[in-house]
């Protein structure tokens, strides 16, 4: 079940597993751009209605430099001018939602990650989109999408950090349970 819009709470043979539902996320897409990067096999899906975005040409410089990433990913763009691209497609399961807002938030933390942790391009390009688009703190949760977060977590290769090294767990032993019920 899921505690205040932030926490799951499951349970293991002799102990309940608390997860933060943002970090477990951030985790798995993370996982999941990351081999998709490494496998070279994009799942797009064609915009209805293609939408453009324009950035300064800084941001433009960074774009253009990681238009072969982005398209692995699933992101189709072509550039229209200098500082334009029409967007036709964006990776299947993508939350729907202004593109603009998604590739400057992709902007941002790629930015910030170059500067601050001089991260391989395709690292930190699946950091960034990951830090992006996963689920917020606050978000209230199907039962079937509380399922997929802690089935997909724990298919992770490493489900116990997210990719900053914070936890995305706790385990409390019904031991420790009962010691805090017995004070």
């Amino acid at each position: 079940f899921q505690l205040q819009n932030r926490f799951i709470i499951t349970n293991i043979k002799s102990a309940i597993v608390i997860i933060d539902q943002h970090k477990a996320h951030l985790r798995i897409l993370y996982e999941k751009y990351l081999e998709t990067l490494k496998d070279h096999k994009p799942v797009t899906q064609s915009e209805l209605f293609p939408e453009n975005i324009t950035f300064s040409g800084s941001d433009v410089a960074v774009i253009d430099e990681l238009i072969p990433e982005l398209e692995l990913l699933g992101f189709s763009l072509n550039k229209l001018s200098n500082t334009t691209f029409v967007v036709d497609g964006r990776p299947s399961g993508l939350k729907s939602g202004s593109i603009q807002e998604i590739f400057e938030g992709i902007l941002d933390n790629y930015k910030k990650n170059l500067l601050e942790l001089n991260l391989d391009k395709k690292i930190n390009l699946a950091r960034s989109l990951a830090a992006n688009l996963a689920i917020r703190p606050g978000k209230k949760l199907h039962q079937e999408e509380i399922m997929n977060i802690v089935d997909e977590l724990f298919a992770c290769k490493v489900p116990e950090v997210t990719p900053d090294g914070d936890r995305t767990y706790a385990i409390i032993g019904v031991s420790d349970i009962q010691n805090l019920l017995d004070s």
